[in-house]
């Protein structure tokens, strides 16, 4: 005759898989929250399965803000998506912003963060200012390594002139792994540093880089659309871009590249149009 055992004596392991399974079979929250209300270890087991992923939008985004307890899910949290959104109740989505900043940078384990808006009405787009985005890029935490900023390719307002949403993102470039942006333009400071016009020696981490834009306003990536024969001057060539990325696309409304092929390293740099 087998003697039981008590379902307590689960290795840790093995229960979080058991609540992984259990978040992939059900359409609501409701079994696993029962699970936070077992003991203590099934409650330290639940959270980040329940808490890894989340989606901040509408409601739930303001209800997120006004809660006085959303410090004790920092550890819990690897990857955040924000979508903006511009209604009655929340008609200035940077003021919104300029309250979550705090609160995405103490996710002390946040790996991978989105933000962009819930549908490409330019009123929402227009009531995010640069600087505002800037605080946000510069304020994640150091985990944090996958990065997503759409803005539908719309025009970021700025308070502050000298302030360059580039600038921030090039700051952040060493360690980041996926970058994807849509905005309106960029320059070249997203790899060089304006201050010393030297682009940065080497981003070893970083394996897609995907840039929908509008416009691009630095004329040295005109460059790339030179033949191979002609070999183009300056840092924006095929060969440097491809030593630093797996996969790269630059793209933009006034602008469309072929694909090209580096041969000494043969990663590909497909560089296409974006249509809006």
């Amino acid at each position: 005759m087998m003697v039981s055992r008590p379902f307590t004596v689960l290795p840790t392991d093995v229960l979080v898989q058991i609540i992984i399974q259990l978040k992939r079979g059900s359409e609501t929250n409701n079994d696993l929250l029962s699970c936070l209300r077992v003991s203590r270890r099934w409650y330290d087991s639940a959270m980040p399965v329940i808490h890894g992923n989340i989606v901040l939008h509408g409601r739930n985004l303001t209800k997120c803000l006004d809660q006085a307890n959303m410090s004790r899910l920092s550890s819990c949290v690897r990857s955040a998506t924000v979508r903006l959104e511009a209604h009655i109740w929340m008609p200035y989505p940077n003021s919104l912003l300029i309250r979550l900043n705090p609160l995405i940078g103490s996710l002390e384990n946040l790996m991978s963060f989105s933000i962009g808006h819930a549908n490409s009405n330019h009123r929402q787009v227009m009531g995010v200012y640069q600087e505002t985005l800037v605080d946000l890029v510069l304020g994640l935490p150091a985990s944090c390594i996958d990065l997503e900023i759409d803005m539908y390719g719309y025009h970021l307002s700025k308070h502050r002139p000298q302030t360059h949403l580039c600038d921030a993102i090039r700051k952040i470039l060493p360690r980041m792994r996926h970058l994807r942006l849509r905005l309106d333009r960029m320059c070249g400071s997203l790899f060089i540093n304006p201050s010393t016009e030297t682009p940065e020696a080497s981003l070893p981490n970083l394996k897609t880089l995907i840039c929908k834009l509008r416009f691009l306003l630095n004329p040295s990536f005109v460059q790339v659309r030179k033949s191979t024969e002609s070999r183009p001057r300056g840092p924006w060539t095929p060969e440097f871009i491809c030593q630093r990325v797996g996969k790269c696309y630059i793209g933009s409304r006034t602008a469309r590249w072929d694909r090209r092929r580096c041969s000494q390293r043969r990663k590909d740099l497909r560089v296409h149009r974006y249509a809006y």
